[in-house]
């Protein structure tokens, strides 16, 4: 997975990873080579992009056309389903699909009737 990163972050990183070398691992070799290494060098091998400005981040509205109770219906549905699988006894499975029904209630695709489950629709 690929970082992006400002150049003056990228210097930032590569000095905390030098002083990570020194302190923590005490491998002065390793801190003085990190030191040493350019800031494009270190990037590539850490597979960073450095970008002149960052975009900034936005927040993404998975459901533009949706009204703003709407939206409070959907925040409402999506937290019941995950206040439901959240017990002890949940399994791996279970909290998957929980969570895949959140989603789909945030983005405005779970249907009222659906429950969700269409794994024992082949009769198993």
């Amino acid at each position: 997975m690929k970082k992006y990163q400002t150049y003056d972050e990228v210097e930032k990183t590569k000095a905390k990873a030098s002083r990570f070398a020194a302190d923590v691992l005490q491998d002065d070799d390793l801190a003085d080579s990190l030191e040493d290494e350019s800031p494009e060098s270190y990037a590539e091998r850490k597979r960073i992009v450095i970008t002149d400005n960052p975009q900034p981040r936005r927040n993404i509205v998975a459901n533009d056309d949706m009204s703003k109770s709407e939206r409070h219906d959907s925040v409402d549905q999506a937290l019941d389903i995950l206040q439901a699988a959240y017990v002890p006894e949940s399994d791996r499975e279970t909290l998957a699909q929980a969570m895949g029904d959140a989603i789909a209630a945030l983005e405005g695709d779970l249907d009222e009737d659906d429950d969700g489950d269409d794994a024992d629709d082949d009769g198993q």
